[in-house]
């Protein structure tokens, strides 16, 4: 949905925990949520279905060129999907586990997330105008890893853990547009494909892996995954930065 519509993506993100909090809190039943989910599934399904392709399969060619800068965002992405993914599902349940705060409350905070980080999206190109990529990366993951910890920290007032999710949000924004564009600067044909498998297959590790932890060890200790992912992120900027330049390898099929 991001792809075909990015407003659509964003708009759903922000008012889907608060329609999952408010029919949970209504009816104390699944059904409700999920019927909503499979009628706006099925909506997208045809949206997609009848906006036009641009192109045609036989323009389609695949050359993947790697160098050290995709092999390096390739690597951000997928911790930073993982990242993303991860508090996106499970702060809410971590708000009403430190908090003891109702589902609608901790959809609230959920929701705030993802509008934030919808904010954080559109507000890239701005910062782009008069900021490096590379530096613009640095600083985002590190409010991120930054915020997350305080949220850590203060998470049990929910005021404060409303603030923490949303300037987290606010600061993972720029990450996948900044990491993309670097990724690709020096990069064609398929390259910014092999960046997406690599950055959602961060998605598929990392949120089941927070979540076991918040189950087991506790709220505050399955939040924590967040800022240390934020960390090797951070690690894998720092050798893109030292590293030296090198022509690129290109696989093509």
């Amino acid at each position: 949905m991001n792809d075909v519509c990015p407003a659509c993506g964003a708009a759903v993100e922000t008012a889907g925990p608060l329609w999952t909090g408010a029919a949970l809190e209504a009816t104390d039943d699944l059904t409700l949520p999920f019927a909503g989910l499979a009628a706006f599934l099925l909506l997208a399904a045809l949206f997609a279905w009848r906006t036009p392709r641009a192109g045609s399969p036989g323009d389609e060619h695949l050359s993947i060129r790697l160098n050290p800068a995709v092999v390096l965002m390739g690597l951000v992405l997928f911790f930073y999907v993982g990242a993303e993914f991860g508090l996106g599902a499970w702060v809410s349940s971590y708000t009403e586990q430190a908090a003891e705060a109702s589902v609608m409350a901790g959809a609230v905070v959920s929701s705030g997330y993802w509008g934030a980080l919808a904010i954080g999206r559109v507000l890239t190109g701005r910062l782009l105008a008069s900021h490096s990529p590379v530096l613009l990366l640095g600083v985002s993951i590190g409010v991120a890893g930054a915020s997350v910890l305080v949220l850590v920290a203060v998470g049990d007032v929910l005021a404060l853990a409303f603030v923490t999710a949303f300037v987290t949000g606010l600061a993972f924004g720029p990450i996948w547009p900044l990491s993309m564009a670097i990724g690709t600067r020096e990069a064609g044909g398929s390259t910014a494909a092999a960046l997406v498998t690599a950055g959602n297959s961060g998605a598929v590790v990392f949120p089941a892996m927070q979540g076991a932890i918040l189950a087991g060890a506790g709220p505050r200790e399955g939040v924590a995954v967040t800022p240390t992912l934020c960390l090797l992120m951070l690690a894998v900027l720092l050798l893109h930065s030292r590293a030296p330049a090198s022509p690129p390898d290109t696989i093509e099929a």
